[in-house]
């Protein structure tokens, strides 16, 4: 499957100097609104995530994602596993667990996307796609499942931050902004999800809009530019599957 999508570059410029600032990308509106679901005492952050994408990109059963989690619960053992699986089981189903197989005529893989490094998350942002990671206590600790609604980058333009809905609170505790920084002396992203920066984010699973349903466009956040100069430009990118 083959797509294009434009990414707007932005320079800013004031009088004879051109500095560069930071942006924020944010994958969501006011009228098509993040999406937030709680696990309970359980080990189903994998789900809550697929729940949240799922309702997002207009594949779910609902877009109330926590009747998706709920549809999970009803078939998923209390124990962990991956996001990406659970939307395979939910379009396609599986042979160990009844229950999902709700798009059997589609093959999943034409809108599911995975990697194990961060590179291409802010494509797939810029892209309206729904998006979640995996942070990790260490390189060999456990794990958890984040859904991710936009991303921070500094001011040469590299990433720095994620903007993320998690869900162990009982209420919602809105978008939570962690750190994202390369770390090349283990050529992992380090993250303060943990509390501290020691944390590793990993394992990027992205998934297309149903293109039956709404896309939303994702947008810089508000750029003061008083007596500042703005160019653009259009950069076109190829993404293959």
């Amino acid at each position: 499957m083959r797509r294009w999508i434009w990414i707007v570059v932005i320079t800013l410029t004031l009088g004879i100097a051109s500095p560069s600032f930071g942006i924020s990308v944010y994958n969501f509106t006011s009228a098509d609104p993040y999406t937030w679901d709680y696990q309970g005492s359980s080990n189903l952050c994998w789900a809550a995530t697929a729940a949240n994408m799922l309702a997002w990109s207009g594949w779910g059963m609902s877009s109330d994602s926590q009747t998706i989690f709920g549809y999970f619960q009803n078939y998923w053992p209390n124990s962990a596993w991956y996001t990406a699986g659970g939307i395979q089981w939910y379009f396609n189903g599986n042979s160990t667990v009844p229950g999902g197989d709700f798009y059997p005529t589609i093959n999943v893989n034409q809108y599911l996307f995975t990697t194990n490094y961060l590179i291409g998350l802010q494509q797939f942002i810029l892209a309206g796609d729904a998006v979640s990671v995996g942070v990790w206590q260490s390189l060999t600790g456990i794990g958890h499942a984040l859904t991710v609604w936009g991303y921070e980058t500094d001011n040469k333009g590299n990433l720095d931050g994620l903007w993320v809905t998690n869900s162990w609170s009982p209420t919602n505790p809105g978008l939570q902004l962690i750190s994202a920084i390369w770390d090349p002396t283990i050529g992992f992203w380090r993250t303060n999800f943990w509390g501290n920066d020691t944390g590793i984010v990993s394992g990027v699973t992205a998934l297309e809009r149903n293109p039956a349903s709404p896309i939303s466009i994702p947008e810089p956040s508000i750029l003061v530019l008083l007596g500042i100069g703005l160019t653009g430009v259009l950069i076109k990118k190829e993404m293959l599957n």
